[in-house]
């Protein structure tokens, strides 16, 4: 049977591995994340199921795409990286990874579930069905802010492809959504970000529990949801729809037997596949070529998840030192109401270098603190998301487990983006409110 040990094993030769494969070998990386594992094993079983790989709460889903998509690529690409700032950064990473499970022992601590042992499976209750009402609610409203944007938009990516409209040049079309104005870019996000993902996820385990009618209304929430991802040709919406529909399949199936790998494999390639045929389209390539597709596809896998957020965290770190300056909340759009601070657009040339688009979870907390920011960062999610699991997820009841893929989503996605963006904390901060709300129904009841 697969445990947390052999998870860790696995990973460390991973990474002792793929550094031993790279030019000139050096041992210090790989020992100092030996050592860190060291520590992070002693902390886990001090913290004790909370953060076991095998239970998938919260935290360890975290810590567990933490480790795969940023410190094991950064252990294995080390030697042959040749920015001065990679040891910072690579410290920094391993820090992190001490620092986080302090978090969650504080949350275990004060709520007084010192042992406490994740969830159960998704199993049924006689209020499942009392969503239901909730899931129309979501798609009226996701449709009426669908038109909104639609009526608003001078130029609609997708549409403009279908219609065979290339007047615009490429880069006009790609940053078209950045015309409007800024509260519909919001609640546009926060429309196939958060409502529709949320009527996918219920009616997709309300399928896996009832069928009947929501076999059918599975698919064609899935199938309006990914047409409202496509709108502007982005590969990310596209990716992080498969991505909850993974999650999905592994909540609902892991304790039942019906788990197959090789059905979340089939899922992980469609999604790479129609993200080379996105990108492809978003570069106005009049024809599709099967072996370009799939060159971006391994392009996405390989370079954008691994290798490209590696390289954007250490542009920050080289740039971003108690040398020079670090921003102190500048430019963060969540902190934008403050006075003295501005926000820029990724694409505006006010802001300095590397201040404003996603340089990962730990290089964000870097360029704005430096190391108080990585530490009480890091520290600071593993208290939150610990107090989510605890007070809301310890059972799975199909509306709990839909919101529960959804926050399990936007943690992986802080791992690319940004520790403190808008849109990822507020699918988390919404799905928490939203989660109380559906546990003190369920009482009631």
């Amino acid at each position: 049977m697969i445990n947390d040990h052999f998870i860790t094993l696995v990973m460390c030769i991973i990474a002792l591995v793929g550094a031993l494969m790279t030019e000139n070998f050096q041992l210090m990386p790989v020992s100092l994340l030996g050592l860190t594992f060291l520590v992070f094993s002693i902390e886990r079983v001090c913290i004790g199921r909370s953060l076991s790989f095998t239970e998938t709460t919260l935290p360890s889903f975290f810590l567990l795409s933490y480790i795969l998509i940023l410190v094991v690529p950064m252990t294995v690409l080390f030697n042959s990286i040749e920015s001065d700032a990679k040891n910072l950064y690579f410290s920094a990473l391993l820090v992190t990874l001490i620092v986080f499970p302090l978090g969650v022992l504080a949350a275990n601590l004060i709520s007084g579930h010192k042992h406490f042992s994740g969830f159960n499976y998704l199993r049924t209750i006689s209020r499942d069905r009392s969503f239901e009402l909730s899931y129309w609610l979501f798609l009226i409203v996701a449709f009426v802010i669908i038109i909104l944007f639609f009526i608003f938009s001078q130029h609609v990516q997708l549409i403009d492809l279908i219609m065979q409209n290339s007047d615009n040049d490429v880069e006009s079309q790609r940053f078209a959504q950045a015309e409007l104005p800024k509260s519909l870019q919001y609640f546009f996000e926060i429309a196939r970000r958060i409502l529709l993902p949320m009527c996918v996820l219920y009616a997709y385990f309300m399928r896996h529990l009832y069928k009947g009618k929501w076999n059918l209304l599975f698919y064609a929430t899935f199938i309006v949801a990914l047409f409202v991802s496509l709108l502007t040709l982005d590969r990310s919406p596209v990716l992080g729809l498969f991505a909850m529909l993974g999650l999905a399949y592994f909540v609902a199936n892991r304790r039942t037997g019906n788990l197959r790998w090789s059905s979340l494999a089939i899922v992980i390639v469609i999604a790479l596949l129609l993200s080379g045929v996105v990108s492809v389209f978003q570069y106005q390539t009049e024809s599709i070529d099967l072996g370009q597709v799939i060159d971006i596809a391994w392009y996405v896998l390989t370079y954008r998840i691994f290798e490209s957020p590696i390289q954007m965290a250490l542009y920050v770190f080289e740039t971003y030192n108690y040398d020079t300056y670090f921003l102190n909340g500048d430019y963060v759009r969540l902190f934008s109401i403050l006075p003295g601070i501005e926000y820029s657009e990724s694409m505006s040339n006010v802001a300095p270098p590397f201040s404003v688009g996603p340089v990962t979870f730990v290089g964000d907390l870097w360029r704005n603190w430096g190391w108080i920011g990585v530490v009480s960062g890091a520290f600071s999610f593993g208290f939150i998301f610990q107090v989510i699991q605890i007070m809301i997820f310890r059972k799975l009841t199909v509306a709990r487990a839909t919101v529960y893929v959804l926050l399990l989503l936007g943690s992986l996605t802080i791992l690319h983006g940004k520790a403190l963006g808008v849109m990822t904390l507020s699918v988390i901060f919404l799905g928490a409110i939203l989660g109380v709300l559906i546990l003190q129904i369920e009482n009631r009841k």
